[in-house]
């Protein structure tokens, strides 16, 4: 959203406008049930700040649209999450996490589309094979009828409590640890950290919506932090590979950035495959408060 899209949002509002105008002649309405935001790394040195005022660029653009449909409902905005990590350091970037903390902050018009559990190719680009996008594409379609017919949460931590080498984080609901769709990066792909670095992480379990962690020994710094999905990608070397022109990361279930908490009510599923299409934790870090 950085970038200069003023030729192709042109596009987009002629386009919305020839809509409009066929509606009227077969004596319809139109009307924008929502707008998917996808997008590669290109600006990943972004700080979260940064990035989360794009996020509200864009969603001022998007409500524009409503003058050209002449539509009162308001649009959904769809965001599928950032996958790849910042190239040299494997952890996740700032637009990734700044796009759950703003989905986090403007419910009910925004949800969060996370896109881990989509590509299980061993992938090494920051593109998703296409067979990930027909999966992604479908689950978008399920998250908009969602909301407009009540409401969608996207799987996410909610709080986190650390009382003595017990770390407790709630949930948005009730939760699995799925290792047979998500191959597990170690610890579930869960990780704590304090001022001072990692902490090693002797157990993870899921009970109801608690993820609970167990330290193998005692933080002595301040600042921590829970994250989920942040740490873990796969790094291909291109002196290693002579299909990449630079180091790039894996991608996906197997060897992406990515957790192995799952939603325990399963709610979407595909009609080309027939298969689950997931709720899966987005890619997130939170603070963890001592009791």
């Amino acid at each position: 959203p950085a970038q200069d899209l003023a030729v192709p949002w042109q596009n987009l509002q002629a386009g919305v406008a020839r809509a409009k105008v066929l509606a009227e002649n077969m004596g319809l309405k139109l009307r924008i049930d929502g707008f998917m935001w996808d997008q590669g790394q290109s600006n990943f040195p972004d700080a979260v700040a940064v990035y989360k005022a794009h996020m509200g660029r864009l969603r001022v653009r998007i409500d524009e649209l409503k003058t050209i449909s002449g539509q009162e409902p308001e649009i959904p905005l769809l965001i599928a999450q950032i996958g790849a990590p910042i190239r040299d350091t494997g952890i996740a970037s700032g637009p990734c996490l700044a796009q759950g903390e703003y989905v986090r902050e403007n419910p009910p018009t925004s949800a969060l589309l996370p896109k881990y559990w989509a590509a299980i190719d061993d992938y090494a680009t920051v593109h998703e094979p296409p067979l990930a996008h027909q999966l992604m594409g479908q689950k978008a379609g399920n998250i908009l009828l969602d909301i407009l017919h009540g409401g969608y949460v996207h799987l996410h931590a909610v709080s986190a409590t650390r009382k003595l080498r017990r770390v407790t984080v709630q949930m948005s609901e009730p939760i699995i640890l799925n290792t047979h769709a998500l191959a597990d990066p170690g610890n579930y792909g869960v990780a704590f950290a304090d001022n001072t670095g990692a902490i090693a992480i002797s157990h993870v379990m899921a009970q109801g919506n608690t993820l609970v962690i167990d330290l193998a020994e005692d933080p002595s710094g301040v600042s921590e932090q829970v994250s989920i999905g942040c740490d873990n990608a796969k790094l291909y070397l291109a002196s290693e590979d002579p299909g990449l022109d630079a180091d790039a990361w894996g991608l996906g279930r197997s060897y992406g950035q990515r957790s192995c908490i799952m939603a325990a009510n399963f709610k979407h599923f595909s009609h080309t495959t027939g298969g689950l299409l997931p709720d899966v934790a987005e890619h997130q870090r939170i603070d963890v408060t001592v009791v």
